[in-house]
């Protein structure tokens, strides 16, 4: 019974069943473990800390209130059955007794089985189990929290029989006779918890909830102090003949006023109902351009919404004033849940704000509490950010705004889903979509080129697909890092801009151009589609990490940091993010953090290279090649498979100055991608310029000349797509180095620089440099990039997106 009842449940605060099942006759359930131990145990130490008891306790009843809406009553909770995890985050367990609120059987109450004495309610001991009510869920809460602040349950006796008796014979004792500090709000509550009748305690646990909650922040409670009134009810039940001759006079002359206000209560009671159906949370907006939180903009969109929405009819606007756990900004799944949760909210609106060349952009989405429903989606574009701005954007949106709540909700609503991607429709189309992105992440050529078959496929199953293109325009593109392959690269480039043009308001197809523009060192094109990506509704993590990709090609890895950490909010980022925070840091010269990341990355993801190859980079970096190659040997054997590995290998040799193996290595990967640049390879260094320069040293000039003149023709045909391609221009310096001509490889290094080359100490250990090695403006060009990425890491970037503001703006 206890795990037929839990299983049904799913919440956080929620013990969860993980299996039932049996063993050699003997059956079983396993559920989470709690490191934190009981409520029961923890309770001497929360004692003096009355807000912890109530934060714990606001947080057990929205799990009990998520039960009642379940249809299960607990009828034993107890300190005993209140757990608590590592974090010490309450856990509601042992629903041994729990009741289906609408079954008409029950277990055969006794001593053993119909709850503790000391938490039951009075109606639990006394009446028939098939008449309780979440009221008696009710009552427990209030005999845990009193217990909690005094130290004590709310009634005691020599054993259980008296202290079911004193429950039922007399009124709780007040909260401030057993400590006198006690606050008069909590002993409201406490008292309304408590009461013997059902129906003068709390209508829902919802409700105990809202008041806690309203206690924690300030506010004023809901819950009073027994009335005048109501002592006089009491006092009729025990004098009827007297109560009603009194009755009868006053009822005369109170009929025409009892009407009015019960006139004047319903109505009130309509207009919260409709206000209710109609409530919308503001999360803090997104800023676009430093991936913070931005609650002036959020704020100014609640101030103009207010009355925009008023007009129309019964609304409410709720202003949160601290982003939700794993907050991105997006209006993930996660954050639109726990702030519906927590503001009792039909809908959820976020945004995104973002400066760009047409001015100011705004974007707003408007989301069910459930997370599921898409219910509007708007860009708006101005100047600043002021009253007159906020009120244009609601004027285009308002409308929209208050009817997108017209749609039922609850468990029988229909979702309001946004229209579902062709490619997902048919189980085709769908096992090829889900092969390739599985195929996709595991970065070898072999797989990768699985993926772009899968993705193929499903196109070819689902010609509509927009998704289908954007991976595979993603694919192809990941597949010429790996081994540079003309066709495949048009190919992507083609599928992407099919994709875009057949749904210009696609995050993926944004998120497909985004890596195609990457790929080509188009880099603030690439950034563009990136943000676009969001503005148009993207939720996931990978949006992030293109965005910050194309920030560090544009020489801000400190930019690109503060995207890589708001990537790491989400709760499902991928892990291999720390091999990317790790090369940034390592442009910024902190070896020290960066070496801590990419270390993260070899524990987190031991799969893939990535890790250990940047711990071989910084040991280059510092000269220390005999360390590099160390790594090297450690580790290469389990990664045959990535070209990359072998470049590493490569680049060690040539670095360190070891021509014969360098010339060895260079020679194996130039046969295996004859075009290969070294884009995915530390130093930009292209193969053909490497050989060129290891053969010149050996004597062999005429092969280095037509290495170097292929190496020159393809970087200046890759310029001229993109003319600002840092790593284009510093392949060019390079080889403008090798051909003795000073003047166009220090014009090139400078050009590279500015278009967002930040790496400084490559270039004084490339071989490729030597001819200028000791030119004063050489040594003058990288000691000013050095200061100036010394600048950059001064500037320390966020560990994370800023969570909470100074000022509460509800």
């Amino acid at each position: 019974r206890e795990a037929e009842a839990a299983a049904s449940l799913d919440h956080p605060n929620i013990l969860p069943i993980h299996e039932v099942s049996e063993s050699e006759g003997l059956p079983f359930f396993t559920m989470k473990y709690a490191t934190g131990g009981s409520l029961q145990q923890a309770a001497p130490a929360l004692s003096a800390e009355p807000r912890e008891c109530v934060r714990l306790l606001a947080k057990l009843t929205r799990a009990v209130a998520y039960a009642h809406r379940e249809g299960i009553l607990h009828r034993d909770l107890k300190p005993g059955n209140i757990l608590l995890d590592g974090r010490g985050e309450p856990l509601v367990s042992d629903f041994g007794l729990a009741k289906w609120i609408d079954a008409n059987s029950d277990l055969t109450r006794s001593l053993t089985v119909f709850g503790t004495p000391g938490y039951i309610a009075p109606e639990q001991a006394q009446g028939p189990a098939a008449a309780l009510t979440p009221a008696a869920d009710i009552y427990s809460l209030g005999a845990i929290l009193f217990d909690l602040l005094t130290g004590r349950p709310p009634f005691l006796g020599e054993h259980a029989l008296a202290v079911i008796r004193e429950a039922a014979e007399k009124p709780a004792p007040k909260l401030r006779t057993l400590l006198r500090a006690a606050d008069r709000d909590l002993e409201t509550i406490c008292a309304k918890c408590l009461e013997r009748e059902p129906r003068t305690r709390y209508r829902s646990a919802s409700d105990l909830a809202d008041d806690l909650e309203r206690w924690l922040e300030g506010r004023t409670i809901v819950a009073r102090p027994v009335s005048p009134p109501a002592q006089l009810w009491r006092w009729a039940r025990r004098n009827p003949t007297l109560a009603g001759a009194l009755a009868v006079c006053a009822i005369i002359g109170a009929t025409a006023l009892l009407r009015e206000t019960r006139r004047l209560h319903l109505l009130g009671e309509v207009y919260e109902a409709q206000a209710q159906a109609r409530s919308i949370a503001i999360l803090p907006f997104l800023n676009l351009d430093n991936a913070e939180a931005d609650f002036a903009s959020a704020e100014s969109v609640a101030v103009a919404l207010r009355p925009a929405l008023a007009g129309m009819g019964p609304s409410r606007i709720v202003l949160v004033p601290h982003a939700p756990a794993h907050w991105t900004g997006t209006g993930n799944v996660d954050e639109v849940r726990s702030t519906g949760r927590q503001t009792d909210s039909r809908a959820i609106l976020s945004g995104t704000v973002r400066r760009a060349q047409d001015g100011l952009r705004v974007s707003l989405h408007l989301t069910s509490a459930n997370g599921a429903d898409a219910l509007g989606h708007w860009l708006v574009k101005g100047r600043d950010m002021d009253r007159e701005f906020a009120a244009t954007i609601v004027r285009q949106a308002a409308t929209d705004i208050y009817h997108a709540t017209d749609a039922p909700t609850g468990p029988d609503a229909v979702p309001r889903l946004p229209a579902q991607d062709p490619g997902w429709k048919t189980e085709a189309s769908r096992a090829s979509l889900n092969a390739g992105r599985l195929l996709l992440d595991r970065r070898t050529i072999v797989d990768t080129d699985r993926a772009i078959a899968s993705f193929e496929a499903a196109i070819r199953v689902e010609p509509r697909s927009i998704e289908a293109r954007s991976y595979l325009a993603m694919a192809c593109i990941g597949r010429n890092f790996l081994r540079a392959d003309p066709v495949l690269a048009d190919r992507a480039t083609e599928v992407a801009r099919e994709a875009l043009t057949l749904a210009p308001d696609n995050p993926t197809a944004h998120r497909g151009l985004c890596a195609i523009y990457t790929f080509m060192g188009r880099n603030r094109d690439a950034l563009e589609h990136g943000l676009r990506a969001l503005e148009a509704g993207d939720t996931s993590e990978r949006a992030f990490g293109q965005i910050a990709y194309a920030w560090k090609q544009l020489g801000r890895p400190d930019k690109a940091i503060r995207w890589l950490m708001a990537a790491k909010v989400s709760p499902t980022q991928p892990a291999d993010y720390e091999a990317l925070i790790g090369d940034c840091w390592a442009a910024l010269g902190d070896d020290e953090k960066a070496a801590d990341s990419y270390e993260a990355a070899a524990r987190f993801r031991p799969d893939l290279p990535e890790g250990w190859l940047g711990l071989c980079h910084l040991k280059l970096l510092r000269g220390e090649f005999e360390a590099a190659r160390a790594i090297f040997r450690e580790r290469s054997a389990e990664f045959t498979a990535f070209p990359v590995a072998r470049q590493m290998q490569a680049h060690i040799e040539f670095f360190s100055r070891n021509d014969a193996e360098a010339v060895r290595a260079y020679r194996e990967l130039h046969r295996d991608d004859p075009l290969g640049t070294g884009r995915q390879q530390y130093g930009a260094i292209s193969y053909r310029a490497a050989l060129a320069r290891l053969l010149t040293h050996s004597g062999q000039s005429t092969d280095a000349l037509q290495f170097l003149e292929e190496c020159r023709a393809q970087d200046s045909a890759e310029l001229a797509q993109a003319p600002e391609n840092p790593e284009t221009l510093y392949r060019l310096a390079a080889t403008e180095a090798l051909r003795a001509d000073h003047e166009s490889a220090l014009n090139y290094l400078a050009a590279s620089i500015a278009s967002g080359w930040i790496d400084y100490r490559s270039p004084r250990l490339d071989p490729r440099f030597d001819a200028i090695s000791n030119d004063p403006r050489f040594t003058r060009i990288l000691h000013d990039l050095a200061a100036h990425v010394a600048d950059l890491r001064q500037q320390q970037p966020a560990g994370q997106v800023a969570l909470t503001k100074e000022k509460d703006l509800q």
